[in-house]
């Protein structure tokens, strides 16, 4: 029992580890670097996309070609998949600029931004993992 609550700290401790400068970066990228060149909603898109990719990768460059079995994560899928790039993608945010959006009744833009986050996700997560297994 007192190991595995062990393992429960430690799997938890990396995660926040990794969240605290994932969210950081995406605060510094949201706030100060992107807004000149992008509208907000853009820059989120922007981000998860960047978010599925490196996740992909770093599921690939640690996993090899291993099943992912969540109850066994390794310290690095904590670290960086789970809390850096977790931190640093939102859905949340993604949800919220998405219902704005529709409100201002930018119905094209808003399906548009719908429909490329979830494919354009997809394949960037899948091409994070074959780089990784490359």
């Amino acid at each position: 029992m007192y190991e595995s609550k062990l393992v429960a700290f430690k799997s938890f401790f990396l995660v926040v580890l990794g969240a605290v400068p994932g969210a950081y970066l995406r605060y510094f990228l949201y706030k100060k670097l992107l807004p000149e060149l992008l509208k907000r909603h853009w820059i989120t898109f922007t981000i998860n996309i960047l978010s599925a990719f490196a996740f992909g990768l770093i599921l690939a460059l640690v996993l090899g070609s291993e099943p992912i079995q969540p109850r066994n994560s390794s310290p690095l899928i904590l670290l960086f998949g789970i809390g850096f790039f977790g931190s640093f993608s939102t859905f949340s945010t993604f949800m919220l600029e998405v219902f704005e959006i529709f409100e201002s009744k930018s119905w094209v833009e808003g399906c548009l931004l719908v429909f490329l986050s979830i494919v354009l996700g997809i394949v960037a997560a899948i091409l994070g993992y074959n780089l990784g297994n490359a």
